[in-house]
């Protein structure tokens, strides 16, 4: 396949409000399915925990469901960004 996957439960989401908690995360998407882990990006500014993150779900389906349900979805101020994530590093 070229390396790139086209199925995948791994999610990006960014541009949340900074304050979320991973708990508050986990809370909004499990509405879409189980959600693995929660992976958040750090502000290389600060060290703090930025408005990016790595969502794993369980499954394939529940990834697409939060895509479809969050991509340019404005949550508390600020539009979100969901996409599926076609390519991780492997580390």
């Amino acid at each position: 396949m070229g390396g790139v996957v086209t199925e995948t439960p791994f999610v990006t989401l960014s541009n949340f409000p900074f304050f979320l908690t991973n708990e508050d995360l986990k809370e909004i998407l499990e509405i879409y399915g189980t959600v693995i882990k929660i992976h958040r990006i750090k502000d290389w500014r600060t060290g703090n925990d930025g408005d990016m993150a790595i969502i794993i779900f369980s499954d394939n389906e529940s990834a697409n469901r939060c895509v479809a349900a969050l991509n340019e979805v404005e949550i508390l101020g600020r539009k979100v960004s969901a996409l599926i994530a076609h390519w991780l590093p492997v580390a």
